[in-house]
């Protein structure tokens, strides 16, 4: 079956994803490839037709009208479209092609529908421009024609570029390449989940989407095709947009630059001595009150509710946040001074489910907030700036004169704070070298990381687990699978009933409150 056909079945929306992917994802060696379905399909066409391509509701209105029209139903208003498809095509294959499209991460399909429809581009360097060219000239070889009808679509250097940056953020595409020791490329690790996906999908194709194979057949035209010249500016462009890794392991994108500032580590976990005193008269409600003869942990038995811990300030209180109740006794790590316990009632009227506890113990310290009165809303998505707070809440890292490179953190934020100490103490990485990913939603894996890391940097040592504790576990990135097993093996993640960690789904803010809670139960319970 000819590629063209397959493209054109794709709704040409696939086209969008393979310039995304560039010369790393889906397209076989096979010709001819992206310049018939470029020419046959003008760009005034395409854009209409993206929103129903870039989501899953947008699809399945697809996969309808395809079934109404093969059974002789009205297809409705779709069934124009449908047509022109079968022109191209056949039915089997059509619904084969939408199935790829379901392959890809939503969220991808929309930013690269984004990125084609506002012609948003990256802004380059000079020798960043040079690397796109070779790319280019490098495809031209087996498409004739490509350049001239990329622009004909208005496909920018700097789209190009973008398109790539939205499969690393997106599509976990990060780090795939790498060089060796003579600045040669090679294959760092495979995206393996989307190849999985699409290998299922063609099964019995002929010449089925393999792209671990037309990966190999890359990194060898990358090698032998190209001057020394031209694999430095690819080497280039492919480390701004994160499809390079910096050394023969696969790191995550680090925007840092300069040293960076030491964590302070944890003391060493010992027992803390304490004695119990009279409540104080402007502290009535109070339910307990001690003062501490030794620093250290102190474990406080007795009978709580939501106990929460403050440090006498004269007649004012601080909050403690390195106290928990656990197993029927308060768990907290205190330095000499005087305390008192008072009990909390829930606040958030939204928030009643088996993320109550972890919310409720987070606001009551400070850690976490709502986003109105009242209202935390447990299941809204997380964005990457504001997991960063949390953690840097909890260990009280935020440092007002930290700056960062991140461009696309300004300065007027209010989370620039938290993004620029987090950068500074090395415990979180951008999703360039130039870009934080400022809105982003954060996913699982990347929340697992950040916690262990920053619990290595505290100085705890990281237990293990088998990988096999999760059936998806080898969809699990490569810069996360330790992090992953041993948040795990400390009990702050767990998985779905189905033995899922599902590593690439964005987390929700009841989700966030769970893992932060649990990285706070680790530390007071050190050493162990």
């Amino acid at each position: 079956m000819k590629l063209t056909k397959r493209l054109t079945a794709m709704f040409a929306a696939l086209l969008i994803l393979l310039l995304s992917v560039g010369s790393v994802s889906a397209a076989p060696t096979t010709s001819p490839k992206l310049v018939p379905v470029l020419t046959k399909i003008s760009r005034d066409v395409l854009i209409p037709a993206l929103p129903f391509v870039s989501s899953n509701s947008g699809l399945m209105m697809l996969e309808d009208a395809l079934a109404k029209q093969q059974s002789g139903a009205d297809a409705g208003i779709l069934g124009s479209v449908i047509v022109k498809a079968l022109q191209y095509t056949d039915a089997q294959t059509l619904q084969r092609g939408i199935d790829s499209l379901y392959a890809f991460d939503e969220d991808f399909r929309r930013a690269c529908q984004s990125i084609y429809q506002n012609c948003e581009s990256i802004n380059l360097s000079a020798t960043e421009q040079q690397g796109v060219a070779a790319l280019v000239n490098l495809l031209e070889q087996d498409e004739p024609g490509l350049q001239a009808a990329l622009g004909s679509h208005q496909i920018s250097e700097g789209m190009i570029a973008n398109f790539l940056s939205a499969f690393v953020t997106h599509q976990g595409g990060s780090g795939i390449f790498g060089l060796d020791t003579d600045g040669n490329f090679l294959i760092q690790k495979y995206p393996v989940a989307l190849a999985s996906s699409l290998d299922a999908i063609w099964q019995g194709e002929d010449d089925f989407l393999d792209i671990r194979e037309y990966l190999d057949t890359t990194v060898v035209k990358l090698n032998t095709q190209l001057s020394g010249n031209e694999r430095s500016s690819v080497a280039s462009l492919l480390r701004r947009v994160g499809l390079l890794s910096s050394s023969g392991e696969t790191p995550s994108v680090d925007g840092g630059g300069g040293s960076e500032k030491e964590v302070e580590t944890l003391p060493e976990k010992q027992i803390g001595a304490f004695k119990e005193i009279a409540k104080p008269a402007e502290h009535s409600d109070a339910v307990f009150a001690f003062e501490v003869l030794q620093d250290g942990v102190i474990s406080i038995p007795g009978t709580f509710a939501q106990p929460v811990v403050y440090q006498l300030k004269g007649v004012k209180t601080e909050v403690v946040k390195m106290a928990l109740f656990l197993e029927d006794e308060i768990v907290a790590e205190l330095s000499k001074g005087q305390y008192i316990v008072k009990e909390t009632t829930p606040y958030f009227a939204d928030c009643n489910g088996w993320a109550q506890p972890y919310v409720e113990a987070l606001y009551a310290r400070g850690i976490i907030g709502g986003k109105a009165e009242q209202l935390f809303m447990p299941e809204d998505w997380i964005t990457r700036e504001e997991f960063v707070k949390l953690v840097v809440e909890l260990f009280d890292m935020v440092d007002e004169t930290a700056t960062t490179s991140f461009a696309d953190v300004p300065a007027e934020a209010w989370y620039y704070a938290y993004v620029a100490s987090a950068q500074q103490y090395g415990i979180v990485s951008g999703v360039s070298e130039t870009e934080f990913g400022v809105g982003q939603l954060i996913r699982r894996q990347d929340m697992a990381k950040i916690i262990c890391d920053v619990l290595q940097k505290k100085g705890l040592t990281l237990p293990s687990a088998n990988d096999s504790v999760f059936a998806d576990f080898s969809f699990v990135s490569d810069y996360a699978r330790s992090q992953v097993l041993s948040a795990h093996a400390l009990g702050i993640i767990s998985g779905d009933e189905q033995g899922n960690f599902n590593p690439r789904d964005y987390a929700k803010r009841g989700e966030s409150a769970k893992m932060i809670y649990g990285m706070l139960r680790v530390v007071l319970e050190r050493a162990e």
